[in-house]
């Protein structure tokens, strides 16, 4: 037995369409269909669907319309896909992703959210609804079988919209549109004929035609279409809504604000006061209630009235008298003219003929001029030319012009003429103000001191005449006398003089005080010397001019101006060039003065002054001037100028510089005072320049070099602690003297290092200004952090570098940290917090070992990375530098398996140079390696051919340590080599050629290698390159017994310096030198730590 209508039960379904949720009578016989075929059989078939139901299949439409009810069958099936009725009844529970509801009747009434697959049946229908256009899904899921689901895409009609313009004008026929949309506002086509209300019109109408003939209230959108144009017209003002509605309800409403806008008003505009018998133009203008002119709809007559005893008029010179003036179509004003001949006062008035316009009126005044007057200067300069104007006025002292052509007639009491120009050339009698005019300009000129009428009368006599009394005074005007061109630095005298009009020397009738101005980059002076500066000068009574001088040290252009304080006399000016001094201006550094500090008695101290040239002309006849020689225990090196290694000669190029070489030789305790003086010609008149110089005799016993400074810290040594373990490892000297060390501290044994940054005073006691209480510690992330080199930027910031870990010490960056001259973090270097840290590895190693400043201020840094040797350069506020490399960092590659830079310098031409080590895999063999880039980062090879230049001095580890760069572009490197006969490390110090090879000048070799008498391996830290071309060496050696801190010092030949401590090393017991500077005055600084754990910062003399 099986279902007669189960094979195309399916097939209605899918084939329904969207209908009209009133026409649920489709639905509804649809039902019936479906209920019959529920429960009729046909006895004889055979069944359709042999097998057992294992799943549910969905059936329907995959589109359907918002707002639409639309049935849907879940039909069970075997699992060959035939229908296969149900033993038992089903419960298929029904659900959707999206916002669509499920029913149980086909007016989608009667909400469900399951549906019964009755038993014996393979089929069961139930309703769909969806007020959201959106792409939902059905999801049926039925108990013991396998469930279904549907996507379904919905859509339709949902809202009316209606669109058109929302600013019109009154009477203009206008289109809008009717539109059917879905939610989102797309247009979608009506199902079935949609009927719309229109309604909100207010004083106007819609119609259904373009010109607004045929007026409606409703319109239809057919059936398939979603638009419909219909048209506005309103004759009032007003701000209505425009609204459209489905008449059945199902869509929502759509309204439309519309301004409709018109003239309400006349507005009249003129002249007033009207000059008499002259023509005037007068403006009709129409306005919304807003005062906006606005266009009429339609040509307006306008009547004109309230002329008085005057007319109006429809041309501009009042020729044709009008009563009427017509605004046209579109037109929003007209222009009428109006003239009277009696002075009145009147009303005039502009109505619409058709009285749809309010009325306008304007009160006019019409007058005529009764009398002249004449303005101008009361007080007037002799031989001055002043302009005075003739005007004619009312009664009532307004401006006003003549109603025709009038001749006035000009004279004065005096001595004095009348002119028709500027200059006073052409003198006149009388003078002529043209019909409607006001005014008339003449210029009037007495050389006579004197008290003088001028007077204006009608030729005719129909004006009342007018007058003025001016006082003729001597002088008229200041001017500034003297040269128009200077030289630079010349002190020029000028005089500020009083002048007639004609420029005649005048004398001034009263005492003058004269403000000077315009001397730009130069000064007034009250001296032939000018060494008294100014800014007035004082012209006496019955005098003509003041004297002043004026000087400029520049190239310049001067305005000088002199100025009357009184007001009475007008200014005068002189401009003036001043041209450069062609003179030599010569400048001794270490401006104002130089100590040499202490310096033990019998011993010298040599210091190099530069002297330069920064004047625009050669200096000549240099020598040390006469008179004023050095006076022991000062004097030149070597006992004459330029001192021993000076370069100065007699003369000197604009733009360069020389040097001399002053020696302080103290011969007992006490305090010495002098000035080195020297004498030039500038090209002009000889010269000198000086400079302070000072220096202190010390004690015999302890002043030759190698010996602790005791006027550092009383004993040469200033020891800090803050912590357990504290250490420094460099140092750099501020232009003050101060000493800035850095490393690290601290607090305890059981906490992480921080970054330590002191400064310490010249004396060497700790300078509490500096951080807090003269030291800064940093912990940058909670972990151990070092700082292993200090630099100095020009600014006078300060920069270290070294690594910093993380708070759990398995992550380790390199660290680049910014303070400010005074110990605080910089908050404008790198992301805000003074710190910048840069990983390129994750092998928890990450080091900046070196800084160096370059000429630019920008940062570059050598360190490691992993097993790499990284060099990065940083711009001045620590971003990368993108110009070096492609990212402003690059790492070496092809040296060795393990390699590393330990220190950098940057040559005068802009070249990068550093020093470190290249090592295998053991680490038991190494050797020493150098680098040199070019400044964009790329290899230099023409040091070496490959920029790169490896030296072993051994089979064992070497390695550089520290580079220093010599005056003559030589290369010193320090470090470490391995000596297989002691089995212990050695100092070991290397100079190599500016292009990068071994120089034989130096110890024959370049290779300089030495020992202390103390035992242990030897490890150079720093190397530096003193004044004198000698190379100082700080380090360490690791006895057994304790450490060891060492200094030494090499001649220029490479061999240990004699003069200094004892054979050319200094040492002190328990501690060790990591960093080093030398002092402008060349005494040594090297800082580290103590055996105990303390800061440790010596100076040593020189």
């Amino acid at each position: 037995m099986r279902k007669f209508c189960d094979p195309w039960l399916e097939e209605f379904v899918v084939a329904q369409v969207l209908v009209r949720s009133k026409k649920w009578l489709v639905f509804a016989l649809m039902s019936v269909i479906l209920i019959s075929c529920q429960t009729q059989v046909k006895p004889d078939a055979t069944l359709s669907g042999t097998g057992v139901p294992v799943r549910l299949v969905l059936s329907g439409l995959s589109t359907v319309q918002v707002n639409a009810c639309v049935p849907y069958l879940g039909i069970s099936q075997d699992a060959q896909g035939a229908s296969a009725p149900v033993e038992t009844d089903v419960m298929v529970f029904l659900s959707a992703l999206g916002s669509g509801s499920f029913f149980a009747d086909p007016t989608c009434s009667i909400p469900t959210s399951f549906v019964n697959l009755v038993a014996g049946n393979a089929s069961a229908i139930f309703y769909y609804k969806n007020t959201q256009v959106e792409t939902d899904t059905v999801i049926a899921s039925p108990t013991g079988l396998v469930g279904a689901s549907l996507p379904i895409l919905v859509d339709g009609p949902f809202q009316l919209a209606l669109s058109g313009p929302t600013s019109i004008k009154t009477d203009t026929c206008k289109s809008y549109t009717l539109q059917v949309q879905n939610p989102s506002g797309a247009g979608r086509n009506a199902t079935s004929a949609v009927l719309v209300n229109l309604l909100g019109a207010s004083a106007g109408s819609f119609y259904s035609n373009s010109s607004c003939s045929t007026a409606i209230t409703s319109v239809t959108i057919p059936q398939g279409s979603s638009l419909k144009f219909v048209y506005y017209k309103n004759s009032v003002v007003e701000d209505v809504t425009l609204e459209a509605e489905d008449d059945a309800g199902l869509l929502n409403a759509a309204a439309l604000p519309v301004s409709v806008d018109g003239p309400t008003k006349l507005a009249l505009s003129g002249p007033s006061p009207l000059l008499k018998n002259s023509c005037g133009t007068y403006q009709v203008k129409s306005l919304n209630p807003s005062d906006v002119v606005t266009p009429v709809n339609s040509a307006t007559v306008i009547n004109l009235s309230g002329a008085g005893a005057g007319s109006f008029y429809s041309d501009s010179n009042c020729f044709t008298s009008t009563a009427t003036a017509l605004i046209g179509s579109g037109a929003s004003s007209v222009t009428v003219y109006y003239l009277n001949t009696t002075n009145q006062s009147v009303t005039l008035s502009a109505a619409d003929d058709a009285a749809v316009l309010s009325a306008a009126t304007l009160a006019v005044s019409v007058e005529g001029a009764t009398k002249l007057a004449l303005e101008g200067p009361t007080s007037l300069g002799a031989g001055a030319c002043g302009t005075y104007s003739v005007v004619s006025q009312s009664a009532s002292d307004s401006e006003l012009g003549v109603s025709v052509s009038t001749t006035v007639n000009l004279s004065d009491s005096g001595s004095g003429v009348f002119y028709s120009d500027s200059s006073c050339q052409t003198s006149i009698t009388s003078v002529g103000i043209a019909a409607f005019s006001s005014r008339a300009t003449v210029y009037f000129m007495d050389n006579t001191t004197q008290s003088t009428t001028l007077t204006a009368a009608d030729n005719s006599s129909t004006l009342t005449a007018g007058s003025l009394t001016v006082n003729v005074a001597g002088a008229s005007k200041l001017a500034v006398v003297g040269a128009a061109n200077i030289d630079a630095s010349v002190c020029t005298a000028y005089q500020a003089q009083a002048q007639n009009g004609a420029g005649t020397a005048t004398a001034v009738t009263t005492n003058t005080i004269v403000n000077l101005s315009g001397g730009s980059l130069g000064n007034f002076f009250s001296d032939s010397n000018c060494t008294s500066t100014v800014s007035q000068v004082l012209i006496p009574l019955s005098s003509s001019s003041a004297t002043f001088y004026f000087k400029d040290t520049v190239a310049d252009t001067a305005v000088l101006t002199a100025t009357d304080n009184a007001g009475l006399l007008t200014a005068g000016s002189l401009t003036v060039t001043v041209n450069s001094p062609l003179v030599a201006v010569l400048e001794i550094s270490e401006d104002p003065s130089y100590d040499f500090g202490t310096v033990a008695v019998g011993n010298t101290s040599d210091h190099s002054f530069t002297v330069s040239n920064t004047g625009n002309n050669p200096a000549t006849d240099m020598k040390e001037a006469i008179g004023a020689a050095l006076v022991t225990p000062f004097g030149f090196k070597g006992g004459s100028y330029p001192g021993t290694g000076g370069t100065c000669v007699t003369s000197l190029n604009q733009g360069s510089s020389c040097t001399i070489v002053v020696s302080f030789a103290p011969s007992s305790q006490a305090n010495f005072s002098d000035s080195v003086t020297l004498s030039y010609n500038n090209s002009s008149s000889e010269q000198t320049v000086a400079r302070l110089l000072s220096g202190t005799g010390g004690s015999a016993g302890s002043g030759s070099g190698g010996d602790l400074d005791t006027s550092f810290s009383g004993d040469g040594m200033a020891v800090s602690s803050y912590g357990p373990n504290d250490v420094l490892n460099g140092v750099a000297v501020q232009q003050s003297g101060k000493l800035v060390v850095a490393g690290a501290t601290r607090l305890s044994s059981s906490y992480d290092y921080d970054i330590a940054l002191i400064r310490y005073n010249s004396d060497g006691s700790v300078d509490t200004s500096f951080g807090s209480n003269g030291l800064t510690r940093t912990d940058i992330r909670g972990g151990d952090d070092a700082a292993y080199a200090v630099a100095l930027q020009s600014s006078g910031k300060i920069i270290v570098v070294g690594y910093s870990k993380n708070q759990y010490g398995n992550n380790q960056a390199m660290a680049i940290v910014r303070y400010t001259s005074n110990g605080v973090l910089d908050t404008s270097f790198g992301g805000g917090d003074g710190v910048v840290l840069h990983q390129f590895s994750y092998d928890n190693n990450d080091t900046a070992n070196a800084v160096v400043i370059d000429s630019s201020d920008r940062i570059v840094v050598v360190g490691k990375a992993g097993t790499n040797w990284i060099f990065s350069r940083y711009t001045s506020s620590g971003s990368a530098d993108t110009s070096f490399g492609t990212t402003g960092s690059l790492s070496l590659s092809g040296l060795a398996t393990y390699h590393s830079g330990l220190s950098v310098a940057i040559q005068s031409n802009g070249k990068i140079v550093a020093a470190g080590y290249a090592a295998e895999s053991n680490f038991t063999v190494a050797g020493i390696v150098l680098v040199r880039l070019n400044s964009n980062g790329s290899a230099d090879t023409s040091f070496d051919g490959d920029g790169v230049k490896t030296t072993a001095l051994s089979s064992g580890f070497d390695m550089a340590r520290s580079i220093a760069l010599q005056s003559d572009g030589k290369i010193v490197v320090a470090g470490t080599t391995y000596n297989s006969t002691s089995g212990e490390f050695d100092f070991a110090v290397l100079r190599y050629t500016s292009s990068g090879q071994l120089d034989s000048s130096f110890d024959a070799d370049g290779i300089k290698t030495f020992s202390t008498a103390d035992s242990g391996n030897h490890i150079a830290e720093s190397v530096r390159v003193d004044s004198n071309g000698k190379i100082v060496v700080a380090g360490y050696t690791d006895g057994s017994s304790d450490d060891v801190f060492v200094v030494a010092r090499l001649n220029t030949d490479g061999s240990l310096d004699s003069d200094f401590g004892t054979d050319g090393v200094a040492s002190l017991n328990n501690g060790r030198a990591h960093g080093m500077a030398l002092q402008s005055d060349g005494k040594i600084v090297a800082v580290g730590e103590s055996s105990g754990g303390n800061f440790v910062t010596v100076r040593f003399l020189p």
